[in-house]
């Protein structure tokens, strides 16, 4: 960024210019992890990001957790739609480990006690 800075500002504008940058902000990439996992938060989205990774990343699932289902809610085409994922099913390789899009939010319900 810098040498094509000074490249545009060489071409008769100004007599051999000197420029720095730095980054000032990042707004990078995030999926959302909430529910019944040990650590809540907010984490980096990269292309290989699987759910089973990101609730790893999350702290792993509370001692409360339905480990039968989690919905990933997205954006797709403007519509938001939500995906139940298998959990159980997907932990045990017995269903694809779905891959996470860029803000998509990881829901993880409690348990249900039958009363």
């Amino acid at each position: 960024m810098e040498e094509i800075l000074v490249e545009r500002l060489g071409d008769g504008l100004i007599h051999e210019p000197s420029v720095q940058c730095r980054i000032v902000e990042q707004r990078s990439l995030q999926v959302l992890v909430v529910g019944s996992v040990s650590s809540p938060r907010s984490i980096p989205y990269s292309d290989s990001l699987t759910i089973v990774e990101a609730i790893a990343l999350a702290g792993g699932l509370s001692q409360n957790a339905s480990e039968d289902r989690a919905i990933v809610t997205r954006r797709v085409d403007g519509e938001m739609v939500e995906i139940e994922v298998p959990l159980r099913l997907v932990m045990s390789g017995r269903a694809p480990n779905l891959r996470l899009w860029p803000n998509d939010l990881v829901f993880v319900p409690a348990y249900r006690f039958l009363q």
